[in-house]
């Protein structure tokens, strides 16, 4: 057993050729480490209450310079065996900003879709915020609550050809 804790310090105080190696590959893997929750962000023994609705939605300009909704990303718009991979990415998307996962998102729904390539699509962010409250209140209060709904588009990107 002391052995095996030697070697694994060793390890970690004093990085070998093949670690340095591995750490050189970070930047490549690093957006499909992000994009698939694959980090370790142990927020299980402390997780902080849902105090936010959020929503996602992918829409495409129309020919009359409208938008017309594609996909949802919610709990109401999603399989039971996809609801809990398509709202990791979601809550990736919205907690980290990252447009590259945006973007590859984005150009895989064009693909499944067979959108045409330079279709305009849209992210569009909607969410409501829950009051916290010191003490529970009553059923008959939450029958009453109303969100109220924040929106904007967050990104915009063309549809492109595949590669």
């Amino acid at each position: 057993m002391g052995a095996v804790l030697v070697q694994a310090f060793s390890l970690v105080r004093f990085p070998s050729p093949v670690m340095a190696k591995i750490g050189s590959y970070t930047p490549y893997v690093q957006p499909y480490m992000s994009l698939t929750s694959s980090h370790q962000d142990w927020n299980l023994f402390a997780p902080d209450p849902l105090l936010r609705i959020t929503e996602i939605s992918f829409e495409k300009l129309n020919g009359t310079g409208g938008w017309v909704s594609m996909r949802r990303l919610d709990g109401d718009h999603l399989s039971f065996f996809r609801r809990a991979p398509e709202l990791k990415i979601m809550g990736n998307m919205l907690d980290r900003s990252q447009d590259h996962m945006k973007e590859a998102y984005i150009q895989d729904l064009c693909r499944t879709e067979q959108l045409p390539v330079g279709t305009q699509i849209g992210l569009r962010r909607r969410y409501a915020d829950i009051a916290g409250y010191m003490e529970p209140l009553s059923v008959s209060v939450w029958k009453q609550w109303k969100p109220v709904w924040t929106e904007w588009f967050d990104y915009f990107t063309f549809c492109k050809q595949p590669a």
